[in-house]
């Protein structure tokens, strides 16, 4: 039994394994063997997904301790010299299975687009991909003066009503990581912010935020109650993965029936 988002699972696992062996061994850089590829079937994928503008810089060659080395080669020409130089590769069978969406972009659609679009597309994506980190680093530069309208005591709302649409959702996004550095912020949510600063009112977030809109300030706060709340979209039947407490939540659709009543267990109409 595998949960639906098997791919981020066992992502975060080697990077857990790869943070345990650095730190056994005192390593201070780990090197990623993300390629040219990689990055444009994840730009491909995120623009799909309809990703914001921080989701377009995907990958960096610099972060923390981890270097990606190969990020401007491509897997042609890394299978190339692997093959010249008679090294042995190991290729994941997983790679090749479509049920995977980002298996499908890499064997079909990316394909496709060379063959009827652009036959340099994953350079094109590239260049994108840096043009997208170079105005994400121009936005980090700009925004520095209106950074200090974000205090421990929440944003300054009078001021904030004053600045443009844009610099709004950008201060909010700012003052969400502030508060909650794991908090994935999405246009949805974003949207449901802005109405509640308008209205001076109270929204729980998804996750253990709650913002607080009075007279004065627009605050972010842990919920009091202890008890929070995560949005996930159940398409059908399956495994769905539950951050707040790292668990995974199994649906199933059973018929009407006398069933046992359970703690771990809850019954909803379909």
């Amino acid at each position: 039994e595998k949960p639906s988002n098997l791919e981020e699972a066992a992502r975060k696992k080697r990077y857990r394994h790869l943070e345990k062996v650095a730190k056994e061994f005192g390593f201070t850089k780990v090197a990623l063997a993300h390629h040219q590829d990689d990055l444009a079937e994840t730009i491909l994928w995120r623009l799909i997904r309809g990703t914001g503008p921080r989701g377009l810089s995907a990958m960096q060659p610099l972060r923390g301790r981890y270097i990606r080395p190969l990020l401007n080669t491509a897997r042609s020409e890394i299978q190339k010299y692997l093959t010249e130089q008679s090294l042995r590769s190991y290729s994941d069978p997983t790679n090749e299975n479509r049920k995977f969406d980002r298996n499908k972009i890499r064997h079909d659609l990316l394909p496709y687009i060379e063959s009827n679009f652009n036959p340099r597309v994953r350079s094109a994506l590239m260049r994108f991909a840096n043009w997208a980190e170079e105005q994400n680093n121009l936005v980090d530069e700009l925004i520095q003066p209106y950074l200090k309208l974000i205090t421990d005591k929440g944003i300054h709302k009078q001021k904030f009503l004053q600045l443009s649409l844009p610099l709004q959702k950008e201060l909010i996004r700012r003052a969400l990581l502030k508060s909650d550095p794991s908090f994935r912020l999405n246009s949805r949510t974003l949207e449901a912010i802005l109405r509640t600063v308008k209205a001076s009112t109270k929204l729980e977030l998804p996750g253990y935020l709650v913002v607080e809109c009075g007279q004065e300030r627009i605050q972010f706060s842990p919920k009091t109650s202890g008890s929070g709340f995560q949005e996930i979209d159940v398409t059908g039947a399956g495994y769905y993965q539950f951050p707040p407490a790292n668990i995974s939540l199994k649906f199933s659709v059973v018929k009407k029936a006398e069933l046992p009543a359970l703690r771990h267990l809850a019954f909803v109409d379909a």
